[in-house]
């Protein structure tokens, strides 16, 4: 009967244990998912429904823009799952740091060599610890707040997506606008040419500047198939950066129209360095790190106080059961070394914490003092190009009435477009130092409904 319980002791115990699972990679199925994704996917539909509401007027969007990109992004992009799966590893070793001791048992069948009777018996053994001195406390805690850190690396990954999208977009609009500025330019330049062309072969031109004229047209001919390249090169981009494949964005309409520059309220100009110590992520990054190395040296000084250690064991014979009781403590260990240790990583993430504080600070004034000189150069082009088209107005009238020929009304025509490609690379620039001015904050300046609520939540996907 003895041997009966033995027996039946190992499936009780085993009741509580996890099976394993296998799950294995398949590389041709991800690569055939990825292959498929479409921005017209059917759990697309239901994430922008839930995270845009009214602001998603029609499905499929009439085109799509930095808003509904920003939450595709964050519905299909793998650098989030892996932020994700961080976080779920960290969050799991809060589990393995709230548990303690695992209790021991043992069983040993024995036999005494020459017994007059009940040779055989068994002997069952207990290894009990118990910690002391708040060290699982203190250890849950480091574990806690090393997640808590990871979550925010969740947070920066999404702002690294969001940010990368963005200048992606504003890489799109200008390429698409210059594309349709320079195809303008040419065909005012083949105009143009057409005209010296004729001075010239009526002998009221010298040749040099019919070739002169030619060779502005090459070049402008030459820029504008630079500019088509450059649009496919900024759709592909744009499918890069949203995590799904060049086929699903090639012939999508995008928002391709360079907005306004947004004028900086003088309230959030003057707050700007407390702005941005309240919204960088990785500032709340390092203070879960801090309190992390608060735990840590918490427990690193309770490692000092011995556990409790007890062992009890019963002896289980035919005619006799004895049992006994040893206790005994975790020797004294020296942690001069270990406490030691902690101090300093604590010390050195509050040294960490303050040079990015002010880093953080720094950046954040130089990045709105670069936006508001963006801002400046662009009110100059604006003004520039008014002037010009105020000239060519005045041109076009004196053409009208015959006092300027057709050369000089064409010329006044280029300058315009000169003047407006000045202009819009004056609102690139403010593009792209808008884009340097929310990374200083982490904060979307232009975005509506700012970016997409928990982004530690995994999007229901399509299977």
């Amino acid at each position: 009967m003895r041997w009966l319980g033995m027996c039946l002791i190992v499936p009780v115990l085993s009741v509580a244990c996890v099976r394993y699972v296998p799950q294995p990679l398949m590389p041709e199925r991800v690569a055939d998912r990825f292959q498929a994704r479409s921005l017209d996917d059917e759990g697309l539909r239901r994430h922008l429904e839930t995270a845009l509401g009214p602001r998603l007027a029609a499905w499929p969007p009439s085109f799509w823009n930095l808003e509904t990109l920003t939450h595709a992004a964050f519905y299909f992009h793998p650098d989030l799952d892996t932020a994700r799966a961080r976080w779920g590893v960290a969050r799991a070793q809060v589990v393995t740091a709230s548990g303690g001791p695992s209790p021991g048992l043992s069983i040993t069948p024995a036999y005494t060599v020459g017994a007059a009777r009940a040779p055989w018996y068994t002997q069952f053994g207990f290894d009990l610890t118990f910690e002391t001195a708040g060290k699982r406390e203190s250890r849950t805690e480091a574990a806690a707040q090393r997640a808590e850190a990871e979550r925010g690396g969740v947070a920066l990954t999404a702002w690294a997506i969001y940010g990368s999208l963005r200048d992606a977009i504003a890489g799109f609009q200008f390429a698409t606008s210059t594309f349709a500025v320079l195809r303008e330019e040419e065909e005012i330049r083949i105009e143009y040419v057409s005209l010296l062309d004729t001075q010239v072969s009526v002998g009221e031109l010298a040749r040099p500047v019919l070739d002169g004229g030619r060779v502005e047209l090459q070049r402008t001919q030459l820029a504008v198939a630079g500019a088509q390249a450059t649009i496919a090169n900024a759709r592909r981009d744009l499918a890069r950066r949203t995590g799904v494949p060049s086929s699903a964005i090639v012939d999508r309409p995008i928002d391709a129209a360079l907005s306004e520059p947004l004028r900086i309220e003088p309230s959030f100009a003057s707050d700007i360095v407390a702005v941005a110590l309240l919204d960088r992520i990785e500032l709340r990054q390092m203070l879960a790190e801090y309190a992390a190395a608060e735990a840590s040296l918490r427990l690193a000084v309770a490692q000092q106080v011995p556990d409790i250690g007890l062992g009890p064991v019963f002896r289980w014979a035919v005619d006799q059961q004895r049992w006994s009781l040893g206790t005994g403590l975790n020797p004294l260990s020296r942690q001069r070394g270990p406490i030691a240790e902690a101090i300093a990583r604590r010390e050195e993430t509050a040294a960490r914490f303050y040079a990015r504080q002010a880093d953080v600070a720094a950046n954040a004034e130089a990045a709105l003092g670069t936006y508001q000189a963006a801002i400046a150069e662009y009110d100059r082009a604006t003004l520039l190009l008014r002037s010009v088209e105020t000239r060519a107005a005045d041109i076009r009238t004196l053409f009208d009435l015959r006092d300027v020929d057709a050369v000089a009304l064409v010329g006044s025509r280029l300058e315009v477009l000169l003047a407006r490609r000045a202009q819009l690379d004056a609102l690139s620039r403010v593009h792209r130092t808008l884009g340097t001015l929310e990374d200083a904050v982490h904060r979307p300046l232009t975005l509506p409904g700012g970016l997409p609520r928990d982004p530690e939540t995994a999007p229901l996907r399509e299977p």
